[in-house]
């Protein structure tokens, strides 16, 4: 018969639990490991923020777009003496760069006695006032360039708005400075 002897120093050594180092290098790392965590998180939320905005403006374009498509009369006439080229600024001031729109009363378009040119500088301020609501920094530029007779008239839209957004490290922004941008989006419609 056999019998096994240990070392007496391995028989005797107790179960040890975790040393007071040990404990304040895991804290250490989950406090890091927390801290990128949040971080993260804020990020996820800003670009979330941002792309709602981006969504919001793109209808808004596409709003836009549809206003000029139902109102060819105007929007796609090519015997005009120029091309529309409207400018809506900050807070949904309306400009009729060419001066091919012309203003009337609501009362005068209700009777359905306007003319194409009025019909569009009412959608349009219509949907300036609109935009400028939601985007009070935003300004619109509509460029039309005339088409022929075999060619449509064909037109941009440029909106521009403010974006505020979240550093994600040191290098995509600098603390001192205002984390705001404006972002232009580009349509181009045959109206």
């Amino acid at each position: 018969m056999t019998t096994s002897h240990l070392h007496p120093q391995v028989a005797a050594r107790p179960g040890r639990g975790f040393t007071l180092v040990e404990l304040m290098i895991t804290v250490a790392i989950v406090a890091v490991g927390m801290l990128g965590l949040a971080k993260l998180q804020a990020a996820g939320m800003a670009e979330a923020s941002l792309s709602r905005t981006r969504a919001i403006v793109t209808m808004q374009g596409e709003s836009l777009a549809s206003v000029m498509r139902t109102n060819r009369a105007y929007w796609g006439a090519t015997s005009a003496v120029s091309a529309p080229s409207v400018t809506i600024g900050a807070g949904g001031t309306l400009t009729d760069n060419a001066g091919t729109m012309s203003s009337a009363p609501l009362s005068t378009c209700e009777s359905g006695a306007c003319s194409a040119s009025q019909i569009a500088y009412y959608d349009m301020k219509t949907w300036a006032n609109n935009f400028g609501t939601q985007f009070p920094t935003g300004t619109t530029q509509v460029a039309c360039v005339l088409g022929s007779t075999s060619a449509p008239n064909t037109c941009d839209i440029t909106l521009s708005w403010t974006e505020h957004y979240v550093a994600i490290n040191r290098n995509s922004g600098d603390a001192s400075a205002a984390k705001t941008a404006t972002s232009y989006m580009v349509l181009h419609v045959q109206p």
